[in-house]
C-alpha cells in the first residue's frame, strides 16, 4: 500500500467513526453515560476530598455522600446488566485485589492487632466495592471522558476554594528564621492537593490528544499549567517529583511515538528539553524548593526531619519483613508498629503488612493491567482510543512512582483512577476485538487503517 492509499483508508476509518462515534462510545445501554458521568464526578470529587480533609465534621458527611453515589451507581449498573445484555465486567486485576483482600483476612488472627487490622480490612473492602462499581460503570468511551473531566474539575475547585477561603486554604510551616505558607485548597493537607494537581494533569493530556475544539484544548493547557503553579504553591515533594514523572513518562511513552519523520521527533525533543527546564526553573524559584534540596545537606536526612523519618519508616518496614515474611504482621499493622505512623511507602509497607504473597498479589493487578493496555496499544483501533492509551501509561507510571512515596492502597483518588482506566481498557477489548481476531496485530502508527465489519 503506498503513501496516498495509506492517507485514503485512514481518512476513510476517521469518517466512520466521526459517523458511527454515538454508537460505538458506550456500550452499556442503561443508565445513560451522561448520567454516569455525573455521578462519576461527584463521586471523584468526594473520594478526593476524603483523602485528606481536614475538618472531622465535614468528612463523615463526605463518606455517607460517596456512599451514597457507590450504592446508587452500584443499584442501577446492576439493573442495567440485568435486564439487558450487557456483561458484568470482573477483570483479572480485580481478581488479584479481591485475593489480596482475602488473602489480608486470612493474616488476622495472627496479626500482631487483630481488631485494628479488621478496621483496616473494613475499609480496604469498601474502596474495593467503590472501585468495582467504577469500573463497570465506566464501561465505554464518553464515560470515562467523563470521569477524566470530573477529575479535572475536582482539582479546579479544591484549588479555587482554598484561595477563596472557603476552606483551610493554606498552612504556615516555621523553618529557622523564616515561615511559609504552603497552599493546601480545601484539603487541609498540601500533599494531597498536590497528588490531585499531577492527576489533573494526566486527565487534561488524555482530554488534550482526543479534544477536536480549540477552545477546549486551551482550556486543558490553561489547566495544566493551573497544576504545575499548585504543586509548587503546596511544596509537596512527591508531587513536585510526580510532574517529572509526568513530564518524562509522556515524552517516553506517548509523543515519540505518537510523531512521524526524524525532524518533528528531533523538534517534539528539543521541546520537551525546554519545557523540562522551564519547569525546573519554576520550582527552583519557589518557596519550597529548599525542601527538596535540603536532603541532599548534611543533616537532611536524620529521623528529627520529614525526610529522614521516611527513611527510618522505611528501615523499620525492612526489618518488620525480615522477621515476618510470608504473612506479615496484618493488614494495616505497621501502623502499631511506627507508633502511630505509616509506612510512606507502599513497596515496604505492603510487605510488611501482608508478606510476600499479599505484596504480589496487589502489585501484581498493576502489573496485569501494564499487559492489558500493551495490548491494546497493538490493537488497530481508532486514533482516539489508541491516544487514550497510550497517555495511560502516564498513569501507571506515577502510580508506581507514589508507591515508593506513599501508601498507595490508602489514597481513595488511586482506587478511583484505577478502576476507571481498567475498565476503559475493557471496554476498547470487547468493542474491537473481531476486528483483532481477523486483522491481527498491525504497528502502532497504523493504528486507525481499518475499517471494522458494519
Amino acid at each position: 500500500m503506498d503513501m496516498s492509499e495509506t492517507n485514503t483508508t485512514t481518512n476513510m476509518v476517521e469518517d466512520y467513526y466521526d459517523v458511527q462515534d454515538d454508537y460505538l462510545a458506550d456500550s452499556l445501554p442503561s443508565p445513560s453515560a451522561a448520567i454516569r458521568g455525573l455521578g462519576l464526578g461527584l463521586l471523584v470529587f468526594s473520594v478526593s476530598l476524603l483523602s485528606y480533609w481536614g475538618d472531622i465534621a465535614l468528612a463523615k458527611p463526605l463518606a455517607i455522600f460517596s456512599q451514597l453515589i457507590v450504592a446508587l451507581l452500584g443499584i442501577s449498573l446492576f439493573l442495567s446488566i440485568t435486564l439487558t445484555d450487557a456483561k458484568l465486567a470482573f477483570p483479572r486485576e480485580f481478581q488479584l485485589l479481591f485475593a489480596f483482600a482475602i488473602w489480608s483476612m486470612i493474616g488476622v488472627p495472627v496479626a500482631i492487632h487483630p481488631s485494628f487490622a479488621v478496621r483496616e480490612l473494613f475499609t480496604l473492602f469498601k474502596l474495593l466495592l467503590m472501585a468495582f462499581v467504577i469500573l463497570n460503570a465506566v464501561n465505554g468511551r464518553s464515560a470515562y471522558k467523563w470521569f477524566l473531566f470530573a477529575l479535572v474539575a475536582s482539582f479546579f475547585i479544591a484549588s479555587w476554594g482554598g484561595i477563596t477561603g472557603l476552606a483551610r486554604g493554606a498552612e504556615t510551616i516555621m523553618m529557622p528564621g523564616t515561615s511559609l505558607v504552603r497552599y493546601e485548597g480545601l484539603f487541609g493537607n498540601p500533599n494531597g492537593l498536590g497528588k490531585l494537581a499531577c492527576l489533573s494533569i494526566w486527565a487534561s493530556i488524555s482530554l488534550y490528544f482526543t479534544m477536536k475544539n480549540r477552545m477546549g484544548k486551551i482550556i486543558l493547557i490553561l489547566m495544566m499549567l493551573l497544576g504545575t503553579v499548585v504543586v509548587g504553591w503546596t511544596g509537596s515533594r512527591q508531587s513536585m517529583l510526580g510532574l517529572i514523572v509526568i513530564m518524562a513518562s509522556t515524552y517516553w511513552f506517548f509523543l515519540r511515538k505518537s510523531v512521524r519523520g526524524i525532524p518533528l521527533k528531533i523538534l517534539v525533543f528539543i521541546m520537551m528539553i525546554c519545557a523540562f527546564a522551564l519547569l525546573l526553573v519554576f520550582l527552583t524559584k519557589t518557596p519550597f524548593w529548599h525542601r527538596l534540596a535540603k536532603i541532599a545537606e548534611p543533616g537532611g536526612m536524620t529521623e528529627a526531619g520529614s525526610a529522614g523519618s521516611r527513611l527510618y519508616y522505611m528501615i523499620e518496614s525492612l526489618r518488620t519483613v525480615a522477621k515476618h515474611p510470608f504473612k506479615g504482621v496484618g493488614y494495616g499493622c505497621m501502623t502499631i508498629v511506627l507508633v502511630g505512623k505509616s509506612t510512606h511507602n507502599a513497596i515496604l509497607g505492603m510487605l510488611a503488612n501482608t508478606g510476600i504473597i499479599g505484596w504480589f498479589l496487589f502489585f501484581g493487578s498493576l502489573f496485569v493491567a501494564m499487559l492489558r493496555l500493551r495490548r491494546i496499544q497493538k490493537m488497530p483501533i481508532p486514533r482516539l482510543d489508541w491516544n487514550l492509551a497510550l497517555v495511560g501509561w502516564v498513569l501507571y507510571t506515577l502510580l508506581f512512582f507514589w508507591s515508593a512515596l506513599t501508601e498507595l492502597h490508602l489514597y481513595k483518588p488511586f482506587w478511583a483512577c484505577f478502576a476507571a482506566n481498567v475498565g476503559y481498557m475493557i471496554w476498547v477489548e470487547r468493542t474491537y476485538h473481531s476486528s483483532v481476531s481477523e486483522i491481527g496485530p498491525v504497528d502502532d502508527y497504523q493504528a486507525v487503517e481499518f475499517i471494522p465489519e458494519q
